[in-house]
């Protein structure tokens, strides 16, 4: 009886074993084979070069991504920006054109992590959309624009139009702010030439209504 009992336990204990080995390769191996037997989308693995276009400091990244059917791993380096040489590790997946990864730090001591969302664009040489993020600086989640670019030229070429915008938009803001100067100061000659014509006007009605003195009047009585 207690062979018995110690038999079942032991058959039992390897079928669990056997079952959770075979749902990891099943998963592991089996799933991903299937998938990339099948896979009809873009091949997006490889080095990409990022942009964000939003921020001053314009950030830049190395991107190195691994796909094994839809899923999707990789590894992001800043190489550009306030966190120059932070690494952030990728996880996500690729369908329908779309490619959604989650990063965070490879530092355990900082919390930095978030969101990426982009489509692909110009036959898979371009990951074009948005970056959500927490900012450990500010304490607050933000978003904003953010290119994967297959080829180091066309980021180059990117950030060359982006700097040249920002630069342009700049210019006007410095001829806006010398308009606005030069009609403060035509506005304030304005005035002070309208106060001096005043002045004169009240200094001609004041002469011509103002009256005689006494010496006048007496000299016009001795007449």
């Amino acid at each position: 009886m207690r062979e018995n009992i110690i038999a079942g336990l032991v058959s039992g204990l390897f079928v669990t074993i056997f079952a959770f080995a075979f749902r990891a390769f099943w998963h592991a191996v089996i799933i991903p084979w299937f998938e990339e037997r099948v896979y009809k989308d873009v091949k997006i693995e490889g080095k990409w070069f990022t942009l964000h276009t939003e921020e001053l400091n314009e950030r830049q990244e190395v991107v190195q991504l691994k796909r094994h059917g839809h899923s999707v791993s990789g590894l992001m380096t800043c190489i550009e920006g306030p966190d120059q040489g932070e690494e952030y590790i990728l996880n996500g997946s690729f369908r329908n054109m779309v490619l959604s990864l989650h990063y965070e730090t490879s530092d355990v001591k900082s919390t930095d992590r978030g969101a990426i969302t982009l489509r692909c664009k110009r036959n898979g040489e371009q990951l074009v959309g948005k970056i959500a993020n927490y900012d450990t600086l500010t304490e607050e989640i933000s978003s904003a624009n953010i290119y994967f670019f297959r080829y180091k030229s066309a980021q180059e070429e990117m950030l060359s139009m982006v700097r040249g915008r920002r630069q342009l938009r700049k210019d006007l803001v410095e001829q806006r702010r010398e308009v606005e100067e030069s009609l403060k100061r035509v506005e304030t000659e304005s005035d002070a030439g309208s106060e001096q014509q005043v002045n004169a006007k009240k200094e001609g009605e004041i002469a011509v209504f103002k009256l005689p003195d006494k010496d006048s009047e007496e000299s016009g009585c001795n007449d």
